[in-house]
């Protein structure tokens, strides 16, 4: 069994080091820490007594002087095929009581905004979380100490070149009391983020897929929305991030424009789905979707990143609203018109109605023949 660093006590000077850390998570939480600062899982717990216990502790890679936590950001390696290599990592424990510790590798993926993090419990890794052996996966480490727990990188022989990505988590299940005198089981992870990069052709590439513009127009046609929903997917074998910029265009020009957050690190066949809503659209009946990426290199890593790219989709902006409106309108002038026509004809005068029309031969009278030549009727 692995004993403890013979310190028994954290130094004071770990604490403040530690209290100014900004990578701190509260009650479930995975921490994978991206900064030199170690990752903590803090749990303010009280006692029937009335004495706070708090639950604290972090996962590092090993530095130089064991009682205090490394430079080392991560576990970051380059390896080729077969290749081994032995390291450690120091599991600390800032509680004031004792805390049992299940330690293991597991396979890292970016959850579907595009966030670095872990397989869950039930998902069994296939990459880098198996080329990991601890050299212990339980513990029971006593309030206060900490301990280096080797770890042996093992690259298989048939590893593909290119970004393999992982982590190294420990997991403390505690019980805890709700607001209202119940008890639940907390399990609690903390972790360092792993890397290792296998020698070969390496191939950074992002992809932009299935844009989708779904447009909503209003009573106003110039106060419509859009929401637009793509996919940024890694294509190729290594880790890249990428700036994120969509513009909105119709006929008459630029509509409306956002830049997303960035996409600050995508493994290796992993995707990110992007949603985004836009208000004050105007229905100018076809709008013009384009998302333009800039891959860059994400944190510790050399690879050089493509150019900037842009894809792009359509959609119908059809102002309803404004059409309606027209075709109500033609339909009450074209009902004018019609009744106007039928009153004009059926007027006074009109043929058929009132009195004949007089002949302008022998001014209106009627019964007498007109004479041919020479005076009538002496």
């Amino acid at each position: 069994m692995i004993k403890p660093v013979s310190s028994s006590r954290i130094p004071f000077a770990v604490w403040r080091r530690l209290g100014r850390a900004p990578c701190v998570v509260l009650v479930v939480a995975l921490a994978l820490a991206a900064c030199a600062a170690p990752a903590l899982a803090v749990v303010p717990e009280q006692e029937g007594g009335g004495q706070q216990t708090v639950n604290s502790w972090a996962l590092t890679p090993t530095g130089a002087d064991p009682t205090q936590p490394g430079s080392r950001s991560n576990l970051s390696y380059t390896l080729g095929p077969g290749a081994t290599i032995e390291d450690s990592v120091t599991l600390w424990n800032y509680s004031n009581v004792p805390l049992k510790f299940d330690l293991r590798a597991i396979d890292a993926v970016n959850s579907e905004g595009g966030d670095f993090t872990l397989l869950k419990d039930a998902q069994a890794s296939r990459d880098a979380g198996t080329w990991v052996t601890l050299g212990i996966d339980q513990i029971t480490l006593p309030a206060a100490t900490s301990v280096a727990i080797p770890l042996t990188m093992k690259v298989p022989e048939d590893a593909t070149p290119g970004d393999h990505t992982g982590g190294v988590i420990a997991t403390s299940t505690t019980e805890a009391r709700t607001g209202e005198g119940g008890q639940v089981v907390l399990e609690r992870r903390v972790g360092t983020r792993l890397y290792v990069r296998v020698p070969g052709p390496l191939t950074p590439h992002l992809e932009v897929e299935h844009i989708s513009s779904d447009y909503q127009s209003g009573l106003n046609p110039l106060a419509g929305s859009l929401d637009v929903t793509y996919t940024v997917r890694n294509t190729g074998n290594v880790r890249l991030g990428a700036r994120q910029q969509v513009a909105i265009t119709d006929v008459f020009g630029d509509v409306a424009g956002k830049e997303p957050k960035d996409l600050p690190e995508l493994l290796p066949g992993n995707t990110a789905t992007v949603r985004l809503h836009f208000d004050d659209v105007p229905a100018t009946f076809r709008l013009s979707t384009e998302v333009t990426l800039e891959p860059f290199a994400p944190t510790s890593s050399d690879v050089q990143a493509p150019d900037e790219f842009s894809r792009s989709s359509s959609t119908w902006a059809i102002p309803w609203s404004l059409l309606v409106l027209v075709a109500l309108l033609v339909a009450a002038a074209w009902a004018y018109a019609r009744h106007r026509g039928r009153r004009d004809r059926s007027g006074p005068g009109a043929p058929g109605r009132g009195t004949s029309p007089q002949s302008p031969s022998n001014g209106g009278r009627t019964g007498m023949p007109t004479p041919v030549g020479g005076r009538s009727g002496g």
